[in-house]
């Protein structure tokens, strides 16, 4: 009987298992934006700070390179360098300017420079003015005037920014001006004398603020011929 059962069992097909009954439940969908809705001036806004203080900055360091450059190479030496230099800014700008792609750089330019301006208009103002000043009047002069814009222009950028409240010409604050001259003729304190630091200081800080055109091209030629006036 028993083997028989067990012949019953082992020839019968064994049912499916039980399924469970599939209902239908709406899926939701993720919101997902498209890359054409996204703010990326909003949405990485963090990121753009970050690179226009990084900016700043490193243009104060070029600035201090150019100085210690003066200071200790020979002229001539440093006049060839900073020539080389200036070339490569100007072939490096046109290249940028025609839309060629620089990797790195392409992108940190076109969001940090102004439309209306050719790329790394002020690197290489800076450095052709920095270059005409030791050029015409000697390292002895033109490491001050070069050391008092680099520092002048960082520090009253990042305190304008940080906390200028009072804006009094061409969008510049007094809080930025003040803390740029201050700065600057503490720099200039390793170089000069004290009256002459705090001269330098002023007028550059003076340029700075109402100059119409570049003060990255005004202020070291102008500092010069400040300190070339004897006393």
């Amino acid at each position: 009987m028993l083997e028989h059962a067990a012949q019953l069992l082992a020839g019968r097909k064994k049912p499916d298992p039980p399924q469970a009954a599939v209902v239908d439940e709406p899926v939701a969908k993720a919101s997902i934006k498209s890359n054409d809705s996204i703010d990326w001036n909003t949405e990485y806004a963090y990121v753009f700070r970050d690179l226009r203080m990084l900016a700043i900055v490193s243009a104060a360091l070029f600035g201090l390179i150019i100085v210690a450059g003066m200071l200790l190479l020979r002229q001539e030496m440093m006049e060839i360098i900073m020539v080389i230099a200036l070339l490569a800014g100007l072939l490096l700008s046109d290249a940028l300017s025609r839309r060629y792609h620089v990797p790195c750089v392409s992108a940190i330019v076109d969001e940090l420079e102004r439309p209306d301006v050719f790329p790394g208009k002020g690197a290489v103002l800076f450095l052709f003015s920095s270059l005409a000043c030791l050029f015409l009047f000697g390292p002895e002069l033109a490491a001050p005037a070069v050391l008092c814009l680099a520092v002048l222009d960082c520090v009253a950028t990042l305190a304008g920014i940080r906390f200028g409240r009072h804006r009094i010409f061409n969008g510049k604050s007094v809080e930025g001006t003040v803390a740029g001259i201050a700065a600057a003729a503490l720099a200039l304190l390793l170089l000069l004398p004290p009256g002459q630091a705090a001269a330098a200081a002023v007028l550059a800080g003076v340029i700075e603020l109402v100059a119409p055109v570049d003060d990255n091209l005004l202020v070291p030629p102008s500092v010069c011929l400040l300190l070339s006036f004897p006393g």
